[in-house]
């Protein structure tokens, strides 16, 4: 899955992929979320991390992941602005 932000007219471009493996861990049944964000095609940001809490199905999976993705490409977003880019 993606996301994408296009800014105005400097085109700047903020890209967010993630994937997520479902309830894999045998032992605590969590889900794992993989994500990279880049601007205009150069990878800035990169993580994987276990989801805190244990989900019931893929659908809702896809949902937490999308919302960590959504909640890292914003605050990716905010840091960059501040930063002058």
């Amino acid at each position: 899955m993606g996301l994408c932000y296009y800014g105005g007219l400097d085109a700047k471009i903020l890209q967010a992929y993630y994937n997520v493996d479902f309830a894999n861990d045998l032992f605590n049944i969590k889900s794992h979320i993989g994500f990279l964000v880049s601007m205009n095609g150069i990878l800035i940001l990169w993580d994987s991390q276990k989801q805190i809490g244990v989900t019931s199905s893929t659908t809702k999976v896809e949902y937490v992941a999308t919302n960590i993705a959504t909640q890292k490409v914003v605050w990716t977003w905010y840091l960059l602005m501040d930063l002058g880019f």
